[in-house]
């Protein structure tokens, strides 16, 4: 039940001063059920983290203040298959309730139920 294509790039840089990373994550279809009938499509994500390092600063050794951004494109991300079935198919659904069963119920005048 996972992808079979997973891709990932990433590209970083770093300095005395300035720390960049930035990150793409594409996951592609999968499947979701056992008997392959139902697919999850595939989605790409991507991460972008900038920062800056100050100079020592008091107890500070190396202030650090970074800012973090997730998928910058907005794309939707889709978390994996969960949950259980218990049908491949959709069955019928009837609203009517079943007619009564007649019972043979015993009486005086019935001999075999005596």
């Amino acid at each position: 039940m996972s992808p079979r294509i997973m891709a990932n790039f990433g590209l970083s840089y770093d300095s005395d001063q300035f720390c960049d990373n930035f990150s793409l994550h594409y996951a592609g279809p999968q499947s979701v059920t056992l008997v392959n009938d139902e697919r999850r499509l595939g989605d790409v994500s991507d991460t972008l983290t900038i920062g800056y390092r100050f100079k020592p600063f008091l107890y500070a050794k190396i202030p650090t203040f970074r800012m973090n951004f997730t998928n910058l494109t907005g794309s939707i991300v889709r978390t994996g298959p969960t949950g259980v079935t218990t049908n491949t198919q959709t069955m019928p659904c009837s609203t009517a309730l079943p007619s009564p069963v007649p019972v043979a119920l015993p009486t005086s005048s019935n001999r075999a139920f005596r």
